[in-house]
């Protein structure tokens, strides 16, 4: 199996989301953070063996085949107990190394921040939950 083709970013703008999950090994590495989308697609963002990040766009929300062999992957909550059900995709900024390639992408869904970029190969995933709208308000 070849690359994935890397989605173009500019058409999450806007999605709403059902979930955001972690691909973990049952190694307990952190392999992929999985966006499933209410159409019932999914982004698949992981570091590929070139140590680019890759985003696919999927038509499904089941694990990719390339994560193998099956029974050694799991799904994980990427925060336990927080729902993600309805919030909307608002921005997403990309970075690329210094020859072009995607190693970056900062997404801000429901305003939240959710970071997934590869580091030595690896793909590190981090989310930044804000405070709810009636916390802060005086």
């Amino acid at each position: 199996m070849g690359k994935p083709v890397c989605v173009d970013f500019r058409t999450l703008h806007g999605l709403e989301v059902v979930s955001l999950d972690l691909i973990v090994h049952n190694s307990g590495s952190t392999e992929a953070l999985r966006i499933v989308l209410a159409d019932g697609s999914a982004l698949v963002c992981k570091v590929w063996t070139d140590w680019t990040l890759i985003a696919e766009h999927r038509a499904d929300p089941v694990i990719p085949d390339y994560f193998w062999p099956p029974a050694d992957f799991a799904l994980e909550p990427l925060v336990p107990g927080h729902r993600w059900e309805g919030a909307v995709i608002t921005s997403v900024r990309t970075t690329d190394n210094e020859v072009g390639e995607l190693y970056r992408a900062d997404f801000e869904i429901g305003g939240h921040q959710v970071c997934t970029r590869s580091y030595g190969g690896e793909v590190v995933v981090t989310a930044e939950m804000s405070a709810p709208r009636a916390l802060m308000d005086p």
